[in-house]
């Protein structure tokens, strides 16, 4: 498989993971994200030939992977407020305990 179907490939990945505010879907996000770091690190060290294979598509791929990024943030935004939710709701049943 080339550089590019791979990457096209791990983009399609990232974005089919529509709730990544579950467990499996931030593990599998983060193994992809470290996947694409991967990938866009090689593209200096890529043939000619498949640079030039690349470059057209280099725009719509950025778009890509800046849609990839957001979706990541919105995710870790969503998991960080759902841990404080998690975290108030902890702390009212333990002031409540101690109440009783």
């Amino acid at each position: 498989m080339s550089w590019h179907q791979t990457l096209t490939q791990t983009l399609a990945e990232m974005e089919s993971l529509t709730n990544p505010g579950t467990e499996n879907e931030l593990k599998k996000l983060t193994e992809l994200g470290d996947k694409l770091v991967h990938l866009t690190g090689q593209i200096p060290a890529l043939p000619q030939e498949e640079k030039d294979e690349v470059r057209p598509h280099l725009p719509k791929l950025g778009e890509r992977i800046q849609l990839v990024i957001s979706a990541l943030d919105a995710a870790k935004s969503q998991t960080a407020a759902s841990m404080q939710g998690l975290r108030n709701r902890a702390q009212a049943a333990a002031a409540y305990q101690t109440k009783r």
